[in-house]
C-alpha cells in the first residue's frame, strides 16, 4: 500500500471520459503513468495497438468507427466475462459489442460468436481519425495508469485488513468514473468484487492472468470460463499453468536454474 500511495500523491487523476483513455490521442489523458508509445506514422507495427484495433474489429462492426480501413477479426471475449459487466450505468459496458453476435462460441473461428470489444479506436477526441486513418494506429498503450494503483490499493487493504476506508474510497472513485455518479458506491469490499472491479476496468490491458492467478482462479474448477482448459464450457487446469516453463535454451545455457515444477 506504501508504493500504491506513492504513486496515487504522484499528481495524477483519473480521465473524466473513460474511453479518451484508448483513443490516437490519448497521450493527453492525465491518468497515464507509464506507456507503450505508439504513432501511425514513425512506430509502424503490426503489433501493439494496431492488433488490438484490428484483432477485435468484425462481424458487423463499421471500420470507419475504429479510424481503420481493415478489420482482422480473431479477439473476441466470453459472455462469462461480460455478464459482470452488471452495474447500472457502467459506461465501460459501452465497447462490448453484442450486434448479431452469439452468446456461445462453438466455432473459435467463427468472428460473431462470442463478445465483440469497441475499446480500442484510432480516433481522436474529436472523433477525427489517427495520423495514418489506414493500419497503423496512434493510440499509447498504458502500461500502468491511475486507475490500476487505485484498485491495487484497495485489494491489498483487504488483504491486509488495514487502511480498509481508504481502500474503499480508492475503488469508488473509480466507481464513480464509470457510472458518473456515486449511486452505485460500495461501503465495504470483498477479494471478488475487486476481481470482477478489475476485469472491469482494465480488460484487454494485459492484466487478467496475472489477476487470475494471484486471486486463486485461474487453474481451479470452481471458476470456469469458455475454452479454459480446452473446453467448450471451460474445465480445471493443472495448477502448473500458473507458472510458464523455462526456456530449454535458458536451461542449457545456465545449469543453476531448475525447470519449473511439472513440465
Amino acid at each position: 500500500m506504501t508504493d500504491c500511495q506513492r504513486i496515487i500523491d504522484a499528481g495524477y487523476s483519473l480521465e473524466p471520459t473513460y474511453g479518451f483513455n484508448f483513443n490516437a490521442d490519448n497521450h493527453l489523458s492525465p491518468e497515464m503513468i507509464f506507456v507503450a508509445t505508439f504513432d501511425g506514422n514513425r512506430t509502424r507495427t503490426y503489433g501493439g495497438t494496431t492488433f488490438l484495433v484490428h484483432s477485435h474489429m468484425g462481424g458487423s462492426m463499421v471500420q470507419a468507427d475504429f479510424g481503420t480501413t481493415s478489420g482482422w477479426q480473431g479477439n473476441r471475449g466470453t459472455f462469462n466475462w461480460a455478464n459482470t459487466f452488471t452495474i447500472p450505468g457502467d459506461v465501460r459496458a459501452n465497447y462490448l459489442y453484442v450486434d448479431g453476435q452469439e452468446d456461445t462460441i462453438t466455432d473459435v473461428g467463427a468472428f460473431t460468436q462470442g463478445v465483440g470489444i469497441t475499446k480500442w479506436r484510432n480516433l481522436n477526441r474529436d472523433s477525427t481519425a489517427g495520423v495514418e486513418p489506414g493500419t497503423f494506429v496512434d493510440i499509447d498503450f498504458p502500461m500502468f495508469r491511475l486507475a490500476d494503483y487505485y484498485l491495487m490499493y484497495a485489494e491489498a487493504a483487504v488483504h491486509s485488513g488495514s487502511n480498509v476506508a481508504t481502500g474503499v474510497g480508492y475503488f469508488n472513485m473509480v466507481r464513480e468514473r464509470a457510472v458518473g455518479n456515486s449511486s452505485q458506491n460500495v461501503s465495504s469490499l470483498t477479494l471478488d468484487e475487486i476481481l470482477d472491479e478489475r476485469g472491469r476496468e482494465l480488460y484487454t490491458e494485459g492484466h487478467r492472468r496475472q489477476d487470475l492467478i494471484r486471486f486463486g482462479k485461474f487453474t481451479t474448477g470452481a471458476y470456469l470460463w469458455q475454452y479454459k482448459g480446452g473446453e467448450q464450457f471451460g474445465a480445471a487446469l493443472d495448477s502448473k499453468y500458473n507458472l510458464y516453463p523455462l526456456p530449454g535454451a535458458d536451461l542449457n545455457a545456465n545449469k543453476n536454474l531448475v525447470q519449473n515444477p511439472g513440465y
